[in-house]
């Protein structure tokens, strides 16, 4: 006779899985209580995803970036989906040099508002969905959830593997971590990096890192970062 056995199942496990397949069948994954979202420009155009997921709510964090058909005139890519009933859309370049803290108030009263709702449901996005949407929704992490930054980084990777914050939002979002609850405070402390600040840091880190380069690349840095270049980082971004 042959003894049964039971096989417990980690419930953890089975959520990580799913926030996985999540990402994999679109292109954005969940971040937080299957209300906060994170992807790429391709995800807030697929309307048929957000209907299917119940997503009312879109946050572009790019300002040069064209999500949707000019209403008006019908020119350019897609037509807004109608589920899509808010959209905000944030002027923030994926740039070492841009200032992320000061843009952050209001994606963060966007984000409070809709996901204080009941079945209040966001995406977050911007042209790839690696980086400057992902530090938005990591620093409401921050902010609400009094996630740290390495908890925010783990939980937010489940739902959308390659999310990235680059070295100046990641810079940011430290120093956003030892105030969490004081925003407004921590930017007039002077914790907003300024694109000397950041190159002041990164050229630290290059020299450390590769002192033989270290010279070179400062100064392929120093250029853009001294130009202020805080538009469009991308060519995506200046069209369709």
């Amino acid at each position: 006779m042959t003894r049964s056995s039971t096989k417990l199942i980690d419930s953890e496990s089975i959520i990580s899985h799913d926030k996985h397949a999540e990402a994999v069948a679109w292109d954005a994954g969940v971040v937080w209580g299957n209300q906060l979202f994170v992807g790429s420009l391709q995800a807030a155009r697929d309307g048929e995803a957000l209907q299917t997921r119940g997503i009312s709510k879109v946050l572009t964090m790019a300002g040069g970036l064209r999500v949707w058909a000019d209403e008006n005139s019908g020119d350019g890519c897609v037509e807004r989906p109608a589920c899509v009933q808010h959209h905000l859309q944030i002027d923030i370049a994926d740039h070492t040099c841009a200032d992320l803290l000061s843009v952050l108030p209001p994606a963060i009263a966007f984000l409070d508002l809709h996901l204080a709702r009941p079945n209040g449901k966001v995406l977050v996005h911007c042209a790839s969905g690696v980086s400057r949407s992902v530090s938005t929704c990591i620093a409401w992490l921050l902010i609400r959830q009094g996630f740290t930054l390495d908890q925010a980084l783990m939980e937010l990777r489940v739902g959308r593997p390659g999310g990235s914050p680059n070295v100046g939002f990641h810079l940011q979002l430290q120093q956003l971590e030892r105030s969490p609850h004081d925003l407004p405070a921590c930017q007039s402390a002077g914790m907003v990096f300024g694109a000397q600040r950041v190159q002041d840091r990164l050229a630290k880190t290059i020299i450390k890192s590769v002192s033989a380069k270290g010279n070179k690349i400062l100064e392929d840095l120093r250029e853009p970062c001294m130009r202020g270049i805080i538009g469009d980082a991308t060519a995506a971004e200046r069209g369709c």
